[in-house]
């Protein structure tokens, strides 16, 4: 898996997520899309787009809020030897809005 998402090798094509959104329809309950896109890495370290925005979305329900999944490194995809859970996540997502709701 870590292939598809190393972005540091020169004209190697990865995965990159261009855009991520949250719906909460319940409580505990989170709908999450997002849209990726092939890129290859340029010899001038820019990052060229191939083909389209790829659409996915996944459900997060209750019963997965203790569902622990790895911390890749965002530029190679590597296991970073940590875990945290779906939980931890979206409680993380929405601390950070709340910290910039606050900011004037």
């Amino acid at each position: 898996m870590p292939d598809m998402f190393d972005r540091t090798t020169v004209g190697k094509p990865y995965l990159r997520i261009d855009k991520i959104s949250i719906d909460y329809p319940a409580e505990m309950t989170a709908v999450v899309r997002f849209a990726e896109q092939t890129f290859v890495p340029c010899v001038d370290g820019s990052h060229l787009a191939v083909g389209e925005l790829n659409y996915k979305e996944f459900m997060v329900m209750p019963a997965d809020m203790g569902t622990k999944f790895e911390l890749l490194d965002v530029a190679t995809g590597a296991k970073m030897g940590a875990q945290v859970s779906y939980g931890q996540l979206l409680v993380s997502i929405l601390s950070a809005i709340r910290a910039h709701q606050n900011v004037a």
